[in-house]
């Protein structure tokens, strides 16, 4: 019987320290996309690098690298892993608001035909670690290996198509199905 209770109050000790893990991993995770991060947590950022997208500034708050075998960032067309799956660099990005944001470093051109698109941009293709085209909406899509790439692309292209729509988006809310 005392053996019993022994090992109840072990189990009982053990799970409670595991939540206490839990928690505490969970308290140094990064926040969820749309949060508001407090005027602390927003001070705390000061020595990240900060990107400028048109009017607005953009702390980065983490970001996912397409890194090649050498340790650089690849600029190989559908960079691909080790084991075949397609890379997908993910910038999670912090507005002036305090607002965090989602990129997947990827710039959008549309209301351009995407054959004028494919001789206008071809100086970007290079840098682009993938580019698709959607003919049938007049869309071209380059994804770049960090944001600020990605900014500093969107930025150029912008002034290189006139008429066209040059868009990096930033998604501040995750959908959910209902």
């Amino acid at each position: 019987m005392n053996k019993l209770k022994l090992n109840r109050s072990s189990f009982l000790l053990g799970l409670a320290l595991c939540g206490m893990s839990f928690a505490a991993i969970w308290a140094q995770a990064a926040p969820g996309i749309g949060t508001v991060l407090t005027a602390e947590e927003q001070k705390s950022l000061s020595a990240n690098a900060s990107v400028q997208v048109g009017a607005r500034q953009f702390k980065i708050f983490s970001e996912e690298k397409v890194v090649s075998a050498t340790g650089g960032a690849t600029a190989a067309k559908n960079a691909q892993s080790a084991s075949g799956a397609v890379l997908d660099p993910v910038t999670t990005v912090v507005n002036e608001q305090g607002l965090v944001g989602k990129s997947r470093n990827e710039v959008l051109i549309s209301n351009i035909s995407t054959a004028d698109a494919k001789t206008k941009i071809s100086a970007y293709l290079s840098q682009a670690i993938s580019v698709k085209y959607y003919d049938h909406m007049n869309i071209t899509a380059l994804r770049f290996a960090t944001f600020g790439e990605a900014a500093q692309a969107q930025a150029e292209l912008q002034v290189l198509l006139t008429g066209a729509k040059v868009t990096l988006p930033i998604g501040f809310s995750v959908r959910t199905p209902r």
